[in-house]
């Protein structure tokens, strides 16, 4: 009879062992009782990460989900409204800027800029121009955002490279609503459009046809 292996007796040693070392690391894994760093801490320093402070009427992130408000933004598409929300971009003082205007967090990622071109649909925000009173203001206080696509289209994505659109001395600035719009008045010479080199997360809330 062949001798049956000596390894048989270590099973209840080793599975003993196992469990008096993860309940040794875990917590401190986990964080319990420990003395780690907050990781608020690049945060602080305005580093990658850095949620702005929020205007009074905002809501705090920390606020448990059901109870956390993500404001809407009004934008267009081919003419039509769509609500949508800034949830975070790669340039700091516009994180800023909108976390002040909206009330809630635009956090700062400024690895946002390093996505390929490919991953990116593209959003016109109005650096000048008009600031109607019967509609939504845009980012930077004049009309609201324009975007080429929603969900559904081909080459739709809520990461958008900003198109900044300026109206040229002596153009007759008016609202526009569509990318169509904002190729005749390229074409006309009627604006200026730059790409500033800024990534903005931009999910939808509602658009033509759905909503979330």
């Amino acid at each position: 009879m062949s001798e049956r292996p000596k390894t048989a007796g270590l099973t209840l040693p080793i599975a003993l062992a196992t469990a008096i070392g993860l309940a040794t690391v875990l917590p401190a894994t986990l964080g319990a009782d420990s003395n780690t760093t907050p990781a608020t801490a690049a945060s602080e320093a305005n580093g990658p990460g850095y949620v702005p402070v929020p205007a009074p009427e905002g809501r705090n992130l920390t606020q448990p989900a059901e109870t956390t408000g993500i404001r809407s933004v009004v934008g267009y598409y081919e003419g039509e409204e769509v609500l949508f929300t800034h949830t975070e971009i790669s340039d700091l003082e516009i994180a800023k800027h909108l976390t002040s205007k909206i009330g809630s967090p635009t956090i700062y990622v400024p690895a946002l800029a390093e996505v390929p071109d490919s991953a990116l649909a593209d959003v016109y925000i109005f650096a000048n121009g008009v600031a109607p009173e019967d509609t939504p203001l845009g980012p930077l206080g004049y009309q609201g955002d324009i975007f080429g696509s929603i969900p559904g289209d081909e080459g739709y994505s809520p990461l958008r490279r900003v198109l900044r659109v300026s109206w040229s001395d002596g153009a007759e600035a008016r609202l526009l609503r569509s990318t169509e719009e904002v190729d005749a008045a390229l074409a006309a010479g009627e604006i200026v459009v730059e790409r500033p080199g800024i990534v903005v997360n931009m999910p939808f809330a509602s658009w033509p046809g759905g909503s979330r």
